[in-house]
């Protein structure tokens, strides 16, 4: 059962857009996030960009409308897949240069026929050139749940505002690191695609072998790209 629904205006002023079959609120997209399991579960989210800006601020509201958690990574995958059908996810996005966990997403995805429709494409995350990326996750986050301008928001039962709790809290995590919250990982690699890459500009879907070098050098420049809302 879709929770989510595409629909069409028939050309008028929406175009293609995203319904939420129990809220009612509209998407102009919906992006997911992924991340492998380390010292806690893998992690998947799917989450939905507002159709329209906010009428004040011109920004547009992000909601979280679902996620799931495993140590299975065939699980895993397999609720990426659901996810596509659920929530009507068009891409999900992660770190692709785990060479030994991406081979076993391409056995999953040629065993599941064509990838693009029945199996769990993932595009590169942002930021994976840096070195402090769940830092850089992590900071995307806290901007957008500031108690004055909050623009992320969470399903009643979401498990991700207590992880940020421990995440931003230095007394209960000293030292927060992307191998023991895989669910901020999925979460920031979601809202930092969304922040950064705007629907006219898409970064295309990694072939199964991966030019490491190629993609280092096309993925420099990411920084100069900013978010317009």
């Amino acid at each position: 059962m879709s929770i989510i629904e595409k629909r069409n205006d028939g050309g008028n002023l929406k175009g293609d857009y995203f319904k939420h079959t129990k809220t009612g609120k509209e998407f102009r997209r919906i992006v997911g996030g992924f991340a492998w399991a380390e010292k806690k579960p893998g992690f998947v989210v799917a989450v939905g960009e507002e159709l329209e800006p906010d009428p004040t601020t011109k920004r547009r509201h992000l909601w979280v409308v679902g996620e799931t958690e495993d140590f299975n990574i065939q699980n895993l995958f397999r609720r990426g897949v659901e996810f596509r059908e659920i929530y009507k996810v068009e891409v999900f996005c992660g770190n692709t240069r785990k060479q030994a966990m991406m081979s076993h997403l391409h056995q999953f995805n040629r065993s599941s026929g064509n990838p693009t429709l029945s199996g769990l494409p993932l595009r590169e995350a942002p930021y994976l050139d840096d070195e402090d990326s769940f830092f850089s996750y992590l900071q995307d986050i806290v901007e957008l749940i500031d108690p004055v301008s909050k623009y992320l928001h969470f399903i009643e039962t979401s498990k991700l505002p207590e992880l940020l709790l421990k995440a931003t809290n230095p007394k209960e995590t000293p030292s927060p690191d992307a191998q023991s919250f895989p669910g901020i990982v999925a979460l920031g690699s979601a809202v930092s695609y969304l922040k950064i890459y705007q629907p006219q500009f898409l970064p295309p879907i990694k072939p199964p072998q991966q030019n490491l070098a190629k993609s280092y050098a096309v993925n420099l420049d990411f920084r100069k790209r900013r978010p317009i809302y």
